[in-house]
C-alpha cells in the first residue's frame, strides 16, 4: 500500500476545489477519492478545519508567495513587473475562482483571500512606485485598478476567453496599468 502524504491530500483538495467547488471538500469525499481511511486524513491534518487552513496556506504559497519570490530575482522594476504579469497569467484561473467562491461562504477562506489580495495589491503598488517614481497613493490606485481587471479576467473561465487572455495579456499589462497607456 502506497502511503498518502500531506501534499497528496492537498493536491487532491486543489483538484476537488477546482472541479467541484468548496462543497466537495468533505472528509468522506476526500477519503473516498484517495482510497484512504479517515484515520489517514486525521493523521495528516487533525481536523477538517486544519485541512482547509493547510489548503489555503498552500494556495497562498503557490499562487502568491512563489510569484513574488520569482519576481524578486530580477533587479529592474520593469522586468519584475513583466515577470509578475507573465506568472500571474499562468495561474490556474479555475482554482482562483473557486477560492473566491469559497470565500463567499466561509470566513476562513474569506480571511485568506483578503490577505492574499492585500499582499498582491501592495506588492504591485511597490513595483509600480519603483518603476514610475510616483506617490504611494497613486501607485496603490493604479495597482488596485490593474488587480481588479485581472480578477475580472479570471472570472471568464471559458476556454476561448482564457486562451485570448493568455495571448493578449502580456501586451495589456494585466497586473499594472499605466496612466499614460490605453488598454
Amino acid at each position: 500500500m502506497v502511503r498518502t502524504t500531506d501534499v497528496d491530500w492537498l493536491v487532491l483538495g486543489y483538484s476537488l476545489l477546482r472541479e467541484q467547488g468548496h462543497t466537495a471538500l468533505t472528509i468522506d469525499t476526500l477519503c473516498q477519492i484517495a482510497g484512504r481511511t479517515k484515520g489517514s486524513f486525521y493523521h495528516h491534518h487533525g481536523s477538517m478545519q486544519g485541512f482547509k487552513q493547510a489548503l489555503l496556506d498552500k494556495w497562498r504559497a503557490d499562487h502568491t508567495d512563489r510569484l513574488i519570490n520569482e519576481t524578486n530575482a530580477y533587479a529592474q522594476p520593469a522586468k519584475r513587473r513583466q515577470v509578475l504579469d507573465s506568472l500571474a497569467l499562468q495561474l490556474d484561473a479555475r482554482l482562483e475562482c473557486a477560492i473566491r467562491n469559497w470565500a463567499a461562504h466561509d470566513p476562513l477562506a474569506l480571511e485568506a483571500m483578503q490577505q492574499v489580495d492585500t499582499q498582491r495589491i501592495d506588492y504591485a503598488a511597490r513595483l509600480h512606485q519603483e518603476e514610475h517614481q510616483c506617490t504611494a497613493d497613486e501607485a496603490l490606485r493604479i495597482a488596485l485598478a490593474g488587480y481588479a481587471m485581472y480578477v475580472g479576467f479570471l472570472q471568464l473561465t471559458g476556454e476561448r476567453e482564457q486562451r485570448i487572455l493568455r495571448e493578449w495579456g502580456p501586451r495589456a499589462r494585466i497586473v499594472f496599468v499605466d496612466d499614460n497607456q490605453t488598454l
